[in-house]
């Protein structure tokens, strides 16, 4: 069946949210490397480097995945994301202000209906949920030279004006724009490519990982502080090309059918909700700075990705709480967006 979770993909797509999660735990965290960290301990430097530019492909692999199989905008699966969100923006702020681990503001209760600053991968995936009839009529109505001959000049448009900065709603691929991209690649993908299992994609993916990490070392090292961003830049060809290196080499393999993993992974998108308000502080701001502060070497990594992992499953499992809430709401949700429809449609054909 077309529409049947395919278990290697689904393992990619609970890769790609780990990497989304790991990355706020580097850069994001300590801010990018410098020339005096490459100095004096040029080790962990180069490390935290490579462990960056390993995850930075995460958010555009979600995207892709979401394209490969096409998003299908029905009531039930947007009013579900919709109710995904909230209940994690709420809950979260609501046990936050009951704990006085956080404070009340206006800023902050608005940000629960995504109506403040921040929070622009969930804005940009809700676009692009919105538009995606238009892209996939777009695609299944174009020949493949047209569809790849639009993606080649997206993306000619991105690094040229993207990475120069000389068009700011690209926003080094934080946008909507650059999400378009990646969608339509994937359908290029899902639609006109063979499995090609005579690639070796993974190496493709290690070896632009590789180049993409000793440039941002020596970047750093020489105190060319403009290189080491741009290896991070969503937009940039190596991190493009590593995120569809990566997808592929999923894509092929041979992984048998499981229906755990494929549960687990309807999931993938609360691993992003849960560390949000206070949530985000306390595990990011507190206790994975305090590992950074009070161990080294390898008991930094090992302690981090225990704690990344049990906020993975943390969120794994209230999102079941969660799921057990909507099942029981949608049949009413249901039946009220239905009567809504008819009534509307009974007044516009009588006009």
């Amino acid at each position: 069946m077309a529409n049947q979770r395919n278990t290697s993909i689904e393992i990619l797509r609970l890769t790609a949210m780990f990497m989304i999660i790991s990355v706020h735990a580097d850069y994001w965290l300590l801010g990018m490397p410098t020339a005096n960290d490459a100095i004096t301990r040029p080790g962990s430097t180069f490390v935290r480097i490579l462990i960056e530019q390993l995850t930075v492909v995460g958010p555009n692999i979600f995207i892709l995945i979401s394209g490969y199989f096409g998003i299908r905008p029905k009531f039930k699966s947007f009013s579900n994301l919709i109710f995904q969100i909230l209940f994690f923006f709420a809950g979260t702020y609501i046990i936050g202000l009951a704990t006085d681990l956080v404070s009340f503001s206006m800023q902050s209760f608005l940000r629960i209906f995504l109506l403040s600053h921040g929070d622009w991968f969930i804005k940009a995936y809700i676009a692009l949920y919105i538009i995606a009839p238009i892209l996939n009529s777009y695609v299944e109505k174009t020949s493949k030279f047209e569809l790849g001959s639009t993606v080649i000049l997206i993306y000619t448009f991105t690094f040229l004006f993207g990475l120069s900065g000389a068009v700011g709603w690209i926003q080094q691929g934080y946008s909507l724009f650059s999400f378009i991209g990646l969608y339509l690649i994937a359908r290029y993908i899902r639609t006109y490519s063979s499995d090609s299992h005579n690639i070796k994609w993974s190496g493709i993916f290690l070896t632009v990982v590789l180049c993409a990490t000793c440039c941002a070392y020596f970047g750093c090292r020489y105190s060319l502080n403009f290189i080491p961003g741009l290896m991070v830049s969503y937009i940039n060809p190596l991190v493009i090309i590593g995120s569809v290196s990566l997808f592929m080499a999923f894509r092929n393999a041979s992984i048998p059918q499981s229906h755990f993993i494929n549960r687990v992974s309807r999931s993938t998108f609360a691993v992003y909700l849960f560390p949000c308000f206070f949530v985000f502080d306390f595990i990011y701001r507190h206790l994975i700075m305090n590992v950074y502060e009070q161990f080294d070497g390898i008991f930094v990594i090992v302690i981090i990705t225990g704690i990344l992992m049990a906020t993975f499953f943390a969120a794994v499992l209230i999102d079941q709480f969660r799921i057990m809430i909507w099942n029981r709401i949608y049949p009413s949700l249901e039946r009220a967006y239905n009567t809504i429809r008819i009534k509307i449609k009974i007044r516009y054909e009588s006009n």
